[in-house]
């Protein structure tokens, strides 16, 4: 699982430092470029209070190219823009360390039944070796067939309960992985239900 979670937090850092430094050239590109782009009116006279351009565009009712509200209002923008930036890279982080999880839990699996096979062969080997064992024993001749039969069925039900055992939390973390698929499948389902809402409206 290490060296599932490993790649993982190094793409999820990468992911959310990139979506940071956009961010960041976002909030601050119109310190830098608003003298040479008109966004108000492009007509209007080629004055600093004309150009004066925010990190997201949006109607006040106050006159936003005069300090102090200017810089305030530019301040709560880059602020929030930059939060929200944060916020959605990191639910995309979540999911990403989600899937990697879930893709080691399926491995897991894989190599569970991988050993199942292996210690159903082991334990028939044991098995083997046991009655063996026994009929070289020096009073094996006074074993009857059917303390015979029973012994040997004593041990194949103690190999179909190892078996079982190791099948059912096999099962377990099977329906563990179904369970979380669920609810990665869920923005989907929301997403559906949006869309059909809409479309009947």
């Amino acid at each position: 699982m290490s060296s599932h979670i490993g790649p993982c937090s190094l793409y999820s850092s990468l992911y959310v430092l990139a979506g940071i430094i956009s961010s960041f050239v976002w909030n601050f590109a119109p310190l830098f470029f608003s003298p040479m782009c008109p966004i108000i009116d492009p007509t209007a006279p080629l004055t600093i209070k004309n150009r004066k351009v925010m990190p997201i565009n949006i109607w006040l009712p106050i006159n936003i190219a005069e300090s102090p509200a200017y810089e305030i209002i530019f301040a709560l923008e880059s602020y929030t823009f930059s939060m929200s930036t944060l916020l959605y890279l990191s639910i995309d982080a979540f999911f990403f360390y989600l899937i990697h999880v879930i893709s080691g839990q399926l491995k897991l699996v894989d190599a569970s039944f991988k050993s199942l096979f292996i210690l159903d062969e082991r334990l028939k080997h044991e098995h083997a070796t046991r009655l063996r064992q026994m009929s070289k024993l020096p009073d094996a001749g006074s074993l009857t067939v059917s303390k015979s039969v029973r012994l040997e069925d004593s041990l194949r039900q103690y190999r179909h309960h190892v078996l079982n055992r190791n099948l059912n939390s096999i099962v377990k973390i099977h329906a563990t992985v179904l369970k979380v698929f669920s609810v990665i499948d869920l923005p989907k389902v929301f997403a559906e239900l949006e869309f059909h809402v809409s479309s009947e409206i």
